[in-house]
């Protein structure tokens, strides 16, 4: 009898999990299909296997940055802008990974704009570039990444971007619309709304880092995890298991598309799936084999943020050494 006592008990015990799940906070600003890897370690279970129990509350924009620099959130996935711009003016933060990293938005154009520009498009950059004075563009946000897009371009090409183009703010969810309407003659954004203003709206993709007119944005470090540097010496397994589960992910999405599309496609169920399979093609060509982020790409971040005006020229930092922490790339796997 006392053996089959001691086996229930050592039963119940091998039913117990070995130890309490750590809690942490990972911010996102919002959903969208660049946060690919991180939706596949939550549904993947990458996380759970390395003990950590992540949530992810969506606090939009830059507020999941300063979600990070208050102590509400652990980390957060973002572009670089804000985080680049906060280190400028002596924030503490550290870039522990690198979930994109290629330039992802694209300046799409109506068909009947593009031949009234008579140029090319296997143009040289520049004469395309230099095509767009005049035209009115649609953007998520004035001053926002896509604004910056328009003002890295025309920096480098002699435009002035604010007397020679036309800028509106207009929600991502009207922006085909509003091109559809002729309200303006283009946009900048990424997928799924370039695709899918090529096939409802007559749209014309005439720049796009995805296709390569950009290399010099190449390689870019379009998404990054990042934490407050305290937080990676006082939990350091933490973020080893944050960075370790996005690791995981971005593995699984090299090796398994369809498994990674359906992931996607239970986290945006309303999106048209042929459009979400397209969307989703474009996206996983820029996730990267591995989560390190290298000085090189945030350099080009920063100097897309300068010569784009969400950088003060007074704001370059010389040395971004300090700010990235690379000690958790393929770490515990």
């Amino acid at each position: 009898m006392k053996y089959l006592i001691v086996g229930f008990m050592l039963a119940m015990a091998w039913g117990q999990p070995s130890a309490v799940a750590q809690q942490v906070t990972l911010a996102l600003p919002t959903t969208s299909l660049v946060f690919l890897p991180n939706y596949v370690a939550a549904d993947q279970g990458f996380w759970t296997r390395r003990g950590l129990d992540v949530k992810s509350p969506i606090i939009s924009g830059a507020g999941s940055t300063n979600a990070v620099l208050a102590g509400s959130a652990d980390f957060t996935t973002i572009g670089p802008g804000s985080t680049l711009r906060l280190i400028a003016r002596g924030q503490k933060l550290s870039i522990i990974a690198t979930t994109i990293d290629q330039f992802l938005l694209e300046i799409v154009l109506r068909k009947d704009v593009v031949a009234r520009l008579n140029v090319a498009l296997e143009a040289p950059l520049e004469a395309r570039v230099r095509a767009l004075k005049g035209v009115s563009f649609g953007v998520d946000s004035i001053n926002g990444y896509s604004h910056s897009f328009l003002r890295y371009l025309a920096g480098q090409f002699g435009l002035n971007a604010e007397t020679d183009l036309v800028v509106s703010p207009i929600q991502p969810g009207n922006l085909v619309p509003s091109l559809a309407a002729r309200r303006v003659d283009g946009f900048i954004f990424g997928q799924p709304w370039s695709l899918q203003a090529e096939r409802d709206a007559d749209g014309v993709t005439w720049i796009s880092g995805v296709r390569g007119d950009t290399p010099q944005l190449s390689p870019f470090p379009y998404m990054i995890t990042i934490a407050n540097p305290t937080t990676c010496v006082e939990r350091r397994l933490a973020c080893e298991n944050v960075v370790g589960g996005l690791q995981d992910a971005l593995d699984y999405i090299h090796a398994n598309p369809d498994g990674a599309y359906e992931v996607l496609r239970r986290k945006l169920p309303q999106m048209d799936p042929a459009l979400l399979r397209d969307a989703f093609n474009v996206v996983r060509t820029a996730v990267p084999l591995t989560t390190r982020t290298d000085v090189a790409a945030i350099e080009k971040a920063q100097e897309f943020g300068l010569v784009g005006g969400s950088l003060e020229p007074n704001e370059r930092v010389a040395d971004w050494t300090p700010y990235i922490d690379n000690a958790f790339v393929r770490r515990n796997r």
